[in-house]
């Protein structure tokens, strides 16, 4: 479910995020596909999403946002590690940069650009 939009698709919206979503087990995505590559996708096809760490931002005051749980914190320095359950059976990496205040157990919330999102098809091939 899309909780919150930031602006239309093709807007720039830095570092605001385009879209919320607060479910993504119920949520249906839709991506812009290279046209080399539409020969290898269909409707409804199964695919991975992949999002590297430092691309997904936490907020622990806002509401809106994907909700998740800190299972895990792990701090090095000047770059912290959370491991977050969002619901999932794999816990989700992020990388937090400078001081920011979470623990284990505590809920936050995430977001993230489209653009910075990854897709595979069953077999490990690159999408986008």
């Amino acid at each position: 479910m899309i909780a919150e939009r930031n602006g239309n698709p093709g807007d720039v919206t830095f570092d605001r995020p385009l879209y919320v979503i607060t479910d993504p087990a119920a949520t249906t995505v839709e991506f812009n596909i290279f046209p080399r590559d539409l020969g290898s996708i269909r409707p409804g096809q199964q695919v991975t999403i992949g999002v590297r760490p430092e691309s997904i931002s936490v907020n622990a005051s806002e509401k809106a946002g994907l909700p998740a749980t800190v299972e895990t914190v792990e701090r090095l320095g000047n770059i912290t590690f959370a491991y977050l359950n969002i619901g999932l059976p794999d816990l989700l990496t992020v990388q937090i940069i400078g001081e920011m205040p979470v623990t284990n157990g505590q809920d936050v919330q995430l977001s993230l650009t489209p653009s910075a999102l990854h897709v595979f098809d069953q077999a490990g091939t690159a999408l986008r």
